[in-house]
């Protein structure tokens, strides 16, 4: 199998999520083995490049607007959008041009949205190998998230009624993989995939650089961080509660990006705990030569946590939450700690007990930085050709 498709919602440079850096490690990994590598991704209007020897196609899809422009609209044209895309209803003749001049051997589809999964009916009907990747909960649910607290709405309509035609179009693929035991498992119990004949755990992948090193910040207290979305559901205002109580005075660094209000409720809190502060959008070499330990405090299943093995590959170890493939990624006592939202003071608890507040042992540091190493894109991507050669035999 010498030519492969890549799909994906977004690609660089449209995007900054771990579907979108996983999805481009995967893409420059496989043209590096020599492979003639192409990926398809959405956009408002159709045009191609080549970057680092990928050949992208970015598309537009037929639905009301690209998603990426999505806060221009009205509540009801974006539910209505949604529709679309959940019913396969949006214009796919572009991608079906751009399928038949590529001619793939195998194609590999990631995140969905825009494209709509009526693209797994399409590419079957040209008998071409499907795997699909899971990296969220967009089939079963249309905001790709899933909490242990979800509502009629979120539950019925959101998820089991927007995802009837989803489930259906799942029969289609030949290869599913999922980036953590929890996500695969979800979707199987659920009746998805039911006539693919490979079903497979593979991690997203690292590109490791070499002169990576522990740094030694020579802190008098550990600094701990926090980087990703800034929102209710990622646990932002428990880590908040626990760094302005009395129990440790610590200094938490929170870097990410998200809704403008919510940026102003961390910045009051800045001004009133100078132990908390806020630096926005950073890159990881940035952050994690600042920090000396991660907290992921997620309120919402997880598929994977990418952050956390980016922290690794730093030697920073993480403390998260026990929700979705967190845990899966985190060995207890090794590289990290488990905590549970739903505990009083569990956060506090895990950080005290373990005198974490104090300092960082080296042992978890070592640790941290020789697990990141199992992530590497070359292991990575030894697995999926594995899996290649199977689909072809």
């Amino acid at each position: 199998m010498k030519k492969i498709l890549l799909l994906n919602t977004y690609y660089f440079p449209n995007g900054k999520g771990g579907a979108e850096k996983s999805t481009k490690i995967l893409a420059e990994a496989f043209a590096k083995k020599g492979l003639k590598v192409s990926v398809i991704t959405t956009s408002d209007k159709n045009y191609q490049t080549k970057i680092n020897g990928v050949d992208i196609y970015y598309a537009n899809l037929g639905n009301l607007y690209w998603l990426k422009n999505a806060k221009e609209f009205s509540i009801l044209k974006k539910i209505l959008w949604h529709v679309i895309d959940s019913y396969g209803l949006n214009n796919t003749k572009e991608f079906e041009r751009i399928l038949k001049k590529i001619r793939p051997d195998i194609i590999l589809t990631n995140n969905l949205v825009q494209f709509s999964c009526k693209v797994w009916k399409i590419i079957s009907k040209q008998k071409i190998p499907l795997v699909h990747i899971l990296r969220d909960h967009y089939l079963m649910n249309m905001s790709t998230t899933i909490s242990t607290d979800q509502n009629f709405i979120d539950k019925f309509v959101f998820g089991k009624l927007m995802s009837i035609r989803k489930l259906k179009l799942s029969s289609h693929v030949n290869c599913v993989i999922g980036i953590s035991e929890y996500i695969i498992q979800k979707h199987l119990k659920n009746g998805y995939f039911k006539n693919a004949f490979i079903k497979s755990v593979i991690p997203n992948a690292l590109q490791l650089n070499s002169n990576k090193k522990i740094q030694n910040k020579n802190n008098k207290k550990t600094i701990f961080g926090y980087v990703g979305a800034l929102n209710r559901r990622k646990g932002i205002d428990l880590i908040l509660k626990a760094f302005t109580k009395k129990a440790f005075k610590n200094k938490l660094f929170i870097y990410g990006t998200g809704d403008s209000s919510y940026i102003k409720k961390i910045l009051k809190f800045t001004q009133q705990y100078p132990n908390i502060k806020y630096f926005g959008y950073e890159k990881p070499e940035n952050i994690f030569k600042e920090i000396d330990c991660l907290i992921i405090p997620s309120l919402i299943n997880e598929s994977f946590g990418r952050v956390i093995i980016e922290a690794y590959s730093y030697g920073v170890p993480v403390i998260g939450s026990n929700r979705g493939g967190i845990p899966e990624l985190i060995d207890e006592g090794i590289t990290g700690y488990v905590f549970y939202p739903e505990i009083h003071n569990s956060l506090i608890n895990t950080i005290k007990n373990h005198k974490l507040d104090k300092s960082i042992d080296a042992k978890l540091k070592k640790a941290a930085l020789k697990k990141s190493k199992s992530f590497s894109d070359e292991i990575v991507i030894d697995q999926y050709l594995e899996i290649f050669s199977k689909l072809k035999n």
